[in-house]
């Protein structure tokens, strides 16, 4: 049986992979470890993804039915944790400043709650053979991508191609794959794909249709490792299901128009 994690869970973990004694400073402490430039357009992207997995995980501590003590507790806990990702910590030695925002005495709190978080926010963890067949099933993907232009909707073409490109950024650095993150950056590639199904003469646009083939082969597979059931893969239940996984992730244009998309074939 697959090992199950969640969104407490991999945050409690990342904690661990920076709670290392260095006396290198914050900032290039942190762009050496998930291998990006200090300050660079990467480094704010993984800056700002932790951020807004804390933030999250913030919003679902407050609509669930515990000990208000307690609750407070672990929001305290996520506040410190976010402390680490701020300029304070990325401008001194990071031990004895970010380092101990991800120590122990904070990260154990937020690993342990994760016999509460509900079932909807916890999903198969990915093995390390999976997460490469992954990557490079999506490097695949983009590589056809861009050597295929669409004689009209480009910008569809285009857009599927940043949505696996965030995807295989948030995989590769932060290692994370379900609830949000990796997923919720495939929002776009879902809003792309029923852009240009919606009304396709497949048979007046055999390059469109080839795309529309490659990319849903793709997605049937990621999202089976998130728990989209393979037998649904011969129907467009698939897309349903993918669709559904991605709107537990935020919102925006991309969501409500896959929610528009669902309630019509509902």
């Amino acid at each position: 049986m697959a090992e199950i994690t969640d969104p407490a869970l991999e945050l409690a973990e990342l904690c661990d992979r920076l709670n290392v004694e260095v006396r290198m400073q914050g900032d290039a402490f942190l762009a050496e470890a998930f291998e990006v430039d200090p300050w660079s357009s990467e480094f704010f992207q993984i800056v700002s993804s932790i951020g807004q997995r804390i933030v999250a995980l913030s919003s679902i501590l407050d609509n669930l039915n515990g000990n208000p003590v307690v609750i407070r507790g672990a929001q305290d806990h996520l506040f410190q944790i976010n402390q680490a990702f701020h300029l304070n910590s990325f401008t001194r030695p990071w031990i004895g400043t970010g380092q101990k925002f991800v120590g122990p005495e904070h990260s154990s709190p937020i690993r342990m709650l994760s016999m509460a978080m509900p079932a909807e926010y916890r999903y198969p963890k990915l093995t390390g053979e999976e997460a490469l067949e992954l990557i490079q099933l999506v490097d695949q993907l983009l590589e056809w991508l861009k050597e295929h232009q669409l004689n009209e909707r480009d910008f569809i073409r285009e857009s599927l191609i940043e949505g696996l490109e965030n995807f295989l950024f948030r995989l590769n650095k932060l290692h994370w794959f379900g609830w949000g993150y990796s997923i919720e950056s495939l929002r776009d590639v879902i809003l792309a794909y029923v852009t240009l199904e919606r009304g396709l003469d497949e048979a007046a646009n055999p390059d469109a249709s080839a795309l529309l083939r490659k990319t849903a082969s793709t997605l049937q597979k990621i999202f089976a490792y998130a728990g989209v059931v393979k037998e649904a893969f011969e129907t467009s239940d698939w897309l349903i299901g993918a669709a559904r996984i991605v709107l537990k992730t935020g919102t925006g244009p991309a969501v409500g128009y896959v929610a528009g998309f669902l309630t019509s074939i509902d």
